[in-house]
């Protein structure tokens, strides 16, 4: 039995009570869970959802899994709450609501589920809530914020022999990039955003692979972190719907001149005797992008076991109010945590959560100067990150059992509020 809050949602199974349905393509076929955006309107806005059992595409194996749906308001908190029937179709109801959206989240289990709404709808795909698709992903689209310079779309399918051809469409419907993976482990597909295609809606798609022995078949999917992250199959509702969502990107450091503007130095002072390199300059060897990136350069001695960390000062970039940080950092695969800390112009430090450097090559990193597991300490304590100017910190812990040398490279630092 559905669950009564504080709005009424109009359920009955294959037809929808009062509501006319209007005519719609089915969607993408969906798993596990995975969360519909919905703009709302004057009147109630009908969706069905058809449920299909796992074996429908696959006899090997049956899951007893029925669906369950809950229409969540933009809070998250949840309006109303379904148990649908595997096999069935439910049609339900989103109330008319002067609200900008409202969230139903779809779960499946190891079944799937299909929706159908001829109204504005994205579905969401962040590294937190990705998409569950199965069978591939027709054309979605989804808004590239203004400065946003570089991006990705992340994909990670699990099982053995599972994998796809994932593309990616910039605005005039050019191929901008491709990639054929079986993405056992999250794997993004990065690509340039020229000069004036930001600030406009790209697409992307994942279609069966061309070696004969891979199968596209279940896939999570997400868009980076410097995107909006909807993915929606129509250009004009991504834009909609993304456009509120999306936040404008600055870069304050590409490491184009001949100063990096950077400094360096050790946590810990050495015991007597012993000495550290720690270096940081530009660099022509690997750029991310243009001529040149900030080579930042660690080396402990033979002997040396202890742990330690290097730090990498910028000189001070305008970002008062920055919320997010976003750089491409090339790894090497050591497990070394990463780390960004700035100190804004009253002295106050922002501690963002450390990341491993568990990926090799280039990567692009995007940290939440005030997410959770941020800490702010010392200054004028009023956690915001005061101007004009701030002062960003890269830093490189090393521990114990660790490579003794390592060579990484920094670029394309950018800001957004």
């Amino acid at each position: 039995m559905a669950r009564r809050c504080r709005l009424c949602l109009l359920t009955v199974f294959g037809v929808l009570m009062g509501v006319g349905c209007l005519a719609a393509e089915p969607g993408v076929l969906l798993r596990y869970t995975t969360y519909l955006m919905v703009q709302p309107g004057p009147a109630p806005v009908p969706v069905r959802l058809e449920s299909r059992a796992y074996g429908d595409r696959h006899g090997d194996h049956v899951y007893s899994d029925s669906p369950e749906i809950a229409l969540l308001d933009a809070s998250g908190l949840a309006l109303e709450e379904i148990s649908g029937r595997l096999g069935e179709t439910l049609t339900v109801a989103v109330p008319a609501s002067a609200a900008p959206f409202v969230l139903l989240r779809l779960a499946p289990g190891g079944n799937y589920l299909q929706a159908s709404l001829a109204a504005p709808h994205a579905m969401v795909a962040t590294p937190s809530a990705p998409l569950h698709c199965v069978g591939g992903l027709s054309r979605q689209y989804f808004l590239v914020p203004r400065g946003v310079s570089t991006a990705a779309v992340w994909f990670h399918a699990v099982s053995v022999g599972e994998a796809g051809r994932a593309l990616v469409y910039r605005p005039d419907g050019a191929l901008a990039a491709e990639l054929e993976d079986d993405f056992n482990e999250p794997t993004p597909l990065e690509f340039e955003v020229p000069e004036g295609l930001d600030g406009q809606v790209w697409s992307v798609a994942l279609e069966a692979p061309r070696r004969p022995e891979w199968r596209v078949d279940d896939c999570a999917i997400w868009l980076g972190a410097t995107l909006p992250g909807l993915l929606s199959p129509e250009p004009a509702w991504a834009e909609a719907l993304s456009r509120p969502l999306a936040t404008a990107w600055r870069t304050v450091m590409d490491f184009e001149g001949d100063d990096a503007g950077v400094t360096v130095q050790w946590d810990r002072a050495p015991p007597a005797g012993v000495e550290l390199l720690g270096r940081a300059g530009v660099s022509t060897a690997r750029p991310y992008r243009g001529r040149q990136s900030l080579r930042l350069e660690m080396a402990l001695p033979e002997g040396y076991d202890g742990a330690n960390m290097l730090k990498a000062f910028t000189r001070a970039v305008p970002a008062a109010g920055c919320r997010r940080v976003s750089f491409w950092f090339h790894g090497d695969g050591s497990g070394r945590q990463l780390q960004v800390r700035l100190r804004d112009a009253h002295g106050e430090h922002f501690h963002t959560p450390a990341v491993p450097i568990a990926w090799e090559g280039w990567r692009q990193v995007v940290v939440d100067v005030a997410g959770p597991g941020t800490v702010a300490a010392g200054g004028d304590g009023n956690q915001q990150v005061d101007g004009p100017e701030v002062v960003l910190v890269f830093q490189i812990r090393h521990a114990p059992g660790q490579p003794r040398q390592a060579v990484y490279d920094l670029d394309d630092v950018a800001v957004s509020p």
